[in-house]
């Protein structure tokens, strides 16, 4: 095989490059490590160093947050070794490394505080695993870092650029050079979206392979989405969210992101509820037996106030979408174009916004729950976390952002009980209505730019909604996906769908910018190993 990586030579290889962890997605590495070309010490140490190379130096990318002591995670990972020379393999993500938003509470054995982007809670401790890291490390699941995130899942204040925090700062795009243009909209192309920014970005750096995030509204796709990625926000309530930090029980999910598919089912698999699930027999790598509905992209699209418009930009997600329309319609056993579906205005009642209202019902006692149960915490409720900040301003609420409005509407502007119940109400006939379309058109999945409101539909309904990517801006390489959306608990659709467009439409582009930091060209996709 060629070197992967400039400059080395044959007596100084190593089994994974850096170029190998920017293409390389979990199965792949997976069948490094059966084959026995690859360890999952020698994956831990790789993914380490890219951290060290990529996350504050190099690109800067302010991903991750925190990573652990390497000895303690390298302990774990040669205990995963042995199991697997002695032929006990937990499953297929059996020594593969993730990282986890750092609002998913980790176990304080591993020596990474779980912080939600806080100063208030860098010195908090959990009282363990939250259930799903539980579930990730019963299947030889590596916990390699926490990710940054848009500080409190962006429920601190008012005017914070997605995928900022103040113990983390400011994470970035992979794939954008010069940096964040606040000028464009906060829906912007240079925006790496958020809330689950670093657990997106992490992955498209090749920090890890896979990751999890958390969602309320669009907080796994839209960060997944301008990284170039495949994830899914699965069917409300269908993964615990014990142990993490919450913003809403009506509409908050923990999703998975990865480089392919397949990786997806995997992580379904483990961190579903339902122990029997078999997602990967979903990949059918087919459309054929799908039934699928396109909206009109003229109206799916962000409005101007959200993401101004740039010249050349709509025009070409427009026609990218609408050349994979057409391309479906050959594949796919029905395609209806346009169908017509609920619209975000939808969802408000009496001009009231409907999401946001129900999150601050729902927020403050999530708030006090979660801080009341910490084994050790500065703040025990929302009310002192609100003074904390106030009396660490220069920490918590610098001069770019020194709002934290939506944490003290959660204290003193509450919806009545009235209100809410009204809302929940009216969320639940859109539901009805939505769901409506799918049977009077007779169609499986919708299909929808990601690049739109389309979230909020999600988290109005609690409908699975899943994103891949479909292209790159001519503009400045930032990334730009297609969405599906099934009705409830048909996650195993949207993985089917998934898996057919990665088999019909060509492989998702690792970031120029990293590639040209290694040396490296486009082209230098790794080879398999001899």
């Amino acid at each position: 095989m060629r070197c992967a990586t400039m400059g080395c030579n044959s007596s100084n290889l190593s089994p994974l490059s850096p170029v190998d962890l920017l293409f390389l997605d979990a199965s792949e590495l997976q069948t490094r490590l059966t084959e026995r070309k690859l360890t999952s010490v020698q994956l831990v140490k790789a993914g380490l160093e890219q951290i060290r190379r990529e996350n504050h130096q190099g690109l800067k990318l302010n991903a991750i947050i925190s990573t652990p002591p390497e000895e303690e995670v390298i302990k774990l990972a040669e205990e995963l070794d042995r199991e697997r020379e002695q032929g006990r393999v937990r499953g297929p993500l059996h020594g593969i490394t993730i990282i986890v938003k750092d609002a998913i509470g980790t176990h304080p054995e591993l020596k990474m505080a779980t912080t939600s982007g806080s100063y208030a809670l860098k010195t908090s401790v959990v009282a363990g695993d939250s259930q799903v890291i539980e579930k990730l490390r019963k299947a030889g699941v590596l916990i390699l870092g926490k990710a940054n995130l848009t500080e409190f899942c962006q429920m601190k204040g008012d005017n914070i650029t997605t995928g900022w925090s103040a113990v983390g700062g400011q994470t970035t795009s992979a794939y954008i050079e010069g940096g964040i243009r606040h000028d464009q909209g906060r829906g912007g192309p240079t925006m790496p979206g958020g809330s689950s920014t670093g657990s997106a970005v992490g992955i498209s750096a090749g920090f890890s392979p896979i990751a999890l995030g958390t969602e309320t509204d669009g907080s796994v796709i839209q960060p997944a989405n301008r990284a170039a990625l495949f994830a899914v926000k699965p069917t409300h309530g269908m993964v615990s969210l014990e142990g993490a930090w919450q913003l809403s029980t009506s509409f908050d999910v923990i999703g998975p992101m990865a480089k392919s598919a397949g990786d997806l089912a995997n992580l379904l698999n483990v961190i579903v509820k339902n122990e029997t699930a078999n997602y990967p027999e979903f990949l059918t790598k087919s459309f054929a037996n799908l039934r699928l509905g396109f909206v009109d992209p003229d109206i799916w699209r962000f409005p101007d106030a959200y993401s101004h418009p740039i010249d050349g930009v709509r025009d070409q997600m427009r026609t990218a979408y609408l050349d994979a329309k057409s391309k479906i319609e050959t594949l796919a056993k029905k395609v209806e174009y346009p169908i017509s579906i609920v619209l975000p205005e939808d969802l408000n009642i009496s001009g009231q916004p409907s999401i946001s209202n129900v999150i601050t019902y729902e927020y403050g006692p999530l708030i006090d729950s979660y801080l009341k149960n910490l084994t050790e915490s500065e703040v025990r409720s929302l009310d002192e976390l609100i003074k904390w900040n106030e009396a660490h301003r220069e920490l918590e609420l610098p001069e770019e952002y020194p709002s934290q409005s939506r944490l003290v509407a959660a204290r003193d502007n509450v919806p009545s009980l009235e209100n809410y119940q009204a809302i929940r109400s009216h969320l639940k006939m859109v539901t009805d209505d939505l769901s409506a379309v799918y049977d009077a058109h007779d169609i499986d999945l919708i299909v929808i730019p990601t690049d739109s409101p389309i979230c909020s539909v999600s988290a109005a309904t609690g409908f699975p909604i899943g994103t891949m990517p479909l292209g790159y801006l001519d503009y400045n390489g930032k990334p730009f996906g297609l969405a599906v959306m099934g009705r409830s608990g048909d996650d195993g659709l949207l993985l089917q769908f998934m898996s057919a467009f990665e088999a019909a439409f060509p492989k998702r582009r690792v970031p120029p910018p990293l590639l040209a930091n290694l040396g490296g060209a486009p082209e230098d996709e790794p080879q398999s190993m001899i």
